[in-house]
């Protein structure tokens, strides 16, 4: 019940309050790095200052780059990883990113193999 209330505010912008509830979970219920760094996306940090204040690369950003590449090797469309990597370099907030998402035209998803 935690991690849901967690990414409610997360994903209400509740900053301070995520990092109160982050603060009070107990190591063993949460990897916290990983919340500590979307809440610092969140909060506008850059990826290079996160990773500094880490220490260690944080899961998923090496996933993220190289999900993306595979996506433009093969021919995919990747639009929520492509969002994920513009939030990663800085060139877009996290809200904007949402929003470019939530904006896209609906269409069904094609399996790969009718594109081979």
């Amino acid at each position: 019940a935690r991690h849901a209330y967690l990414r409610w505010l997360l994903a209400r912008n509740h900053l301070d309050r995520a990092a109160k509830v982050i603060d009070d979970m107990p190591p063993d219920q949460v990897d916290t790095l990983l919340f500590r760094a979307r809440l610092a996306l969140a909060r506008g940090e850059t990826l290079a200052q996160i990773l500094a204040g880490l220490g260690h690369v944080a899961e998923g950003v090496p996933t993220a780059r190289e999900a993306q590449r595979l996506g433009r090797t093969l021919g995919v469309e990747t639009p929520i990883v492509d969002a994920v990597c513009d939030v990663l370099d800085g060139k877009v907030t996290p809200q904007s990113a949402v929003s470019g998402l939530m904006g896209r035209e609906p269409r069904p998803d094609r399996p790969i193999y009718d594109r081979v």
